[in-house]
């Protein structure tokens, strides 16, 4: 069957084998716009490494610190704490304010989802 166009009543009639072809490419890219606007939302990737040490249990404190390569002692500098604190945290001896988790996060460019 031959692609003829019938301009007059706007209609284009094809072989419904090339109608099939061209459904499935839109269907792809499609798929790509929706894969490519899903991807915006995520802010950062990381490491399967990485997330395999928190889902086996690590602290998610010192699993960040030492991904972002801040020793406790800046940390704790930077979220206004002392060293010892960051230590207990790392260690789980500490149940921090949420003020001060919140602070940590941030300073380690983190949810807090990801280090509680």
């Amino acid at each position: 069957m031959q692609t003829t166009y019938d301009i007059e009543n706007g209609f284009v009639k094809i072989p419904v084998e090339e109608f099939e072809k061209i459904q499935e490419r839109l269907e792809d890219q499609l798929d790509e716009i929706a894969l490519r606007h899903s991807l915006e939302d995520v802010e950062e990737f990381y490491p399967a490494q990485l997330v395999e040490k928190i889902i086996n249990g690590e602290n998610g404190v010192r699993v960040f610190r030492l991904y972002r390569g801040i020793t406790q002692n800046a940390l704790a500098e930077i979220v206004g704490i002392s060293q010892a604190m960051i230590v207990k945290i790392e260690n789980g001896q500490s149940d921090s304010s949420v003020e001060t988790i919140k602070k940590i996060a941030s300073a380690l460019d983190v949810d807090v989802d990801m280090i509680i």
